[in-house]
């Protein structure tokens, strides 16, 4: 005889077809019904997760809510899952599934004494491969499923407990699994944008305190000298192109050029001017870009001069043979001036690109959100093509025909040609950005988007046909599928061919979802279905008889980066190099008061691959959290240190591992601790 056991739940999606209030209604009477029927059955168990439900139960009903505690003490009412909510799963983050977790099981043993041990997701589509550890590592022994800021620490200000959770809770509200892939209705979406907002407002306000702090002690500016401060982050040295804007003490109404040149200790480095985001048509705002490598978790200290010129800086590369052909001695980049693609890029001498690279594709789509009908997108409905002269100085809004493939900045940086292009009644804006040192190619598209059943995506055919297809999850790396079917990864993806030993990788600042055969990438951006639209049978999925408002309409911006190399090189920076272009440091022109002392590095990890997924203060304590991921798969090691501390501890960590330290005052070290940050790890 087998026992058929019947688990009573409710799911609830705070927003889909409906906005949050709506929803917030939705949980306090079905919370409300649920409390009868516990009350007034025997034997009769409900079963609820989400923290946010809950909390607007103890807001908007709190005799309610505490009925439901009083439920949950007798054993009629059970805690489910232990999450703030089920969030969309492939698109966040490992750490975003940490904090879902780690503010989830807070709220529910604070308010319930309880801790449940199997995590849910009924609702999300698909599921990433790193949960694994994340689930294990948080002491979940089970999972049910569907669908396959620094300146504290140093004293130099108290840490910003209240607003970072006010801030990380419009973030995890918004990772919900109907608002990340667009499939709620369109005030539910524009809700979500402004609580987002809000959040992001709350870490800008944040982050400027922390700055200022920690610029106490730079010294105070020489006459005619601009500093310019550039706050790292991250707990390694990072290189790269920054860009500074600042305005001139003065305005300059004669026909000369105030020309911005960058030093560091006195040393020049490699700089230019470019366009900066004023129109007045006056030398007075400046915008500076520059190379310098900064140093780990610090405030880097540059300065400004100005070179009086008699006119700009003329651009230099010019059209030869039909293209703009860029080549330093380790780089070659052809744009070709016919179409605006990339026709090639080659490394240290080494081709990895066919012709034709970033050429915008339009494909045949539908009106449903899901798209569940398919798993590839493959009927071609067209491609974008260059504008002529005349549809380029109308779109680009000059008052003469203009060029539609031109370079527009040239320096001892970087050169920068822009492309216009055009299909049916959408047009983008392509820029590629071409560095005089290294090999990564930053490409920018600005896209205007007026399609209906139509996908936009971004071909780049590498010359790799052999090569697997890999992409970024959370906390770690997946094979995704080379025949063609559409795919998820996170800020980056490669092309690797391990008998050649070379990788493809190219990284991006926001886009999710692509697909691979042949050697050749095609990045997902927009899609032009309806809001909340669902096939049934026959039924047209969308009313035919009226204007409905579209998804992905209008302006849209994304930035990707491309680098190749040897596969054992590009797998080892890929991962850091992504989180730098999606966490980049922070630069602001401001002249220092020059009092107090100058605060030594944060964190330090004295390795090339070991990431620093947080640093934080632990929620139940006054001490500090640390955690560690290693994202190459092969393993590693590295020193961490502390300096303000006096901390420098030896770490290793396996393939894809997560692991947890708590800082350590007292003993002034490094405690491995559960994810979850209760108790003590047991070795």
């Amino acid at each position: 005889m087998k026992k058929l056991h019947l688990l009573s739940n409710a799911h609830l999606d705070p927003v889909w077809q409906w906005e949050w209030e709506e929803g917030a209604a939705a949980a306090v009477s079905t919370f409300r019904a649920a409390a009868e029927f516990c009350e007034e059955h025997d034997g009769y168990i409900f079963n609820h997760n989400e923290v946010i439900l809950y909390q607007w139960v103890e807001e908007y009903e709190p005799l309610l809510f505490g009925r439901i505690q009083r439920l949950v003490q007798e054993g009629k009412w059970r805690i489910m899952g232990g999450w703030y909510l089920q969030p969309d799963c492939n698109m966040i983050s490992g750490e975003s599934f940490v904090r879902q977790i780690l503010l989830g099981k807070a709220y529910f043993r604070e308010k319930f004494g309880a801790e449940p041990t199997t995590a849910i997701n009924f609702d999300s589509f698909g599921h990433t491969r790193g949960l694994v550890q994340i689930l294990q590592q948080a002491g979940y022994d089970s999972y049910i499923f569907m669908r396959l800021s620094a300146a504290a620490l140093q004293g130099l200000l108290p840490y910003p407990d209240r607003d970072l959770h006010e801030a990380l809770r419009d973030l995890l509200t918004v990772q919900f699994h109907d608002i990340l892939p667009g499939s709620s209705v369109q005030n539910a979406e524009e809700a979500s944008l402004r609580q987002l907002g809000h959040g992001l407002e709350i870490l800008a306000r944040l982050k400027a305190r922390a700055f200022f702090a920690l610029a106490a002690g730079q010294p105070k500016a020489a006459p005619k000298e601009y500093p310019v401060l550039i706050y790292n982050p991250h707990p390694f040295a990072v290189k790269g192109v920054w860009e500074c804007e600042f305005m001139l003490e003065d305005q300059n109404w004669k026909e000369e050029f105030s020309m911005p040149v960058v030093y560091q200790d006195e040393k020049r480095l490699p700089c230019q001017p470019e366009k900066e985001r004023s129109n007045i048509p006056l030398d007075w705002r400046k915008r500076a870009a520059f190379t310098a490598e900064l140093a780990p978790s610090s405030m880097n200290r540059f300065d400004c001069r100005i070179a009086m010129l008699p006119f700009k800086p003329l651009t230099l590369l010019k059209e030869q043979n039909g293209g703009f052909r860029f080549e330093t001695a380790e780089l070659l980049v052809v744009i070709n001036a016919q179409t605006g693609l990339m026709d090639e890029y080659a490394v240290r001498g080494t081709a990895y690109l066919h012709p034709g690279a970033f050429a915008p594709l339009v494909l045949k789509d539908n009106e449903d959100p899901w798209r569940m009908d398919i798993t590839a997108f493959d009927e071609p409905e067209g491609r974008f093509s260059l504008m002529n002269a005349e549809e380029s100085a109308l779109f680009s809004g000059v008052k003469h025909p203009l060029a539609a493939v031109r370079v527009i900045e040239d320096g001892e940086v970087r050169t920068v040609i822009e492309a216009v292009l055009k299909y049916g009644s959408s047009s983008i804006c392509q820029i590629y950005k071409l560095p005089k040192q290294g090999t990564e190619v930053e490409i920018e598209l600005r896209v205007y988007w007026n399609e209906k059943d139509k996908l936009l995506k971004l071909s780049i055919p590498t010359v790799l046909e052999q090569g697997d297809y890999m992409g970024q999850t959370a906390f770690g790396v997946n094979p995704l599928n080379r025949e063609g079917q559409e795919t998820v990864a996170q800020k980056w993806i490669s092309v690797e061919d391990a008998a050649q030993k070379l990788a493809v990788t190219c990284i991006n600042n926001g886009s999710y979802g692509g697909d691979f055969r042949d050697g050749e990438v095609r990045l997902s951006l927009l899609r032009s279905a309806g809001y909340c639209a669902h096939p049934i049978g026959d039924r047209p999925i969308m009313p035919q008889d009226r204007f409905q408002p579209r998804m992905d309409q209008g302006e849209r911006c994304y930035t990707f980066w491309l680098n190749a190399g040897g596969l054992a090189d590009r797998r080892a920076r890929v991962d850091r190099e992504a989180l730098v272009h999606n966490e980049r440091p922070y630069a602001l022109s401001f002249f220092p008061s020059g009092e107090g002392e100058q605060p030594g590095p944060c964190v330090i990890l004295e390795d090339d691959s070991v990431q620093l997924s947080a640093f934080k203060k632990e929620e139940d304590g006054g001490g500090f959290i640390l955690r560690l991921f290693e994202p190459t798969g092969s393993g590693g090691a590295t020193m961490v240190s502390l300096p303000e501390l006096g901390i420098r501890q030896a770490v290793s960590l396996n393939g894809f591992e997560i692991r947890t330290y708590r800082v350590q005052l007292s003993s002034r070290m490094l405690e491995e601790v559960p994810l979850c940050e209760r108790g003590t790890l047991e070795n």
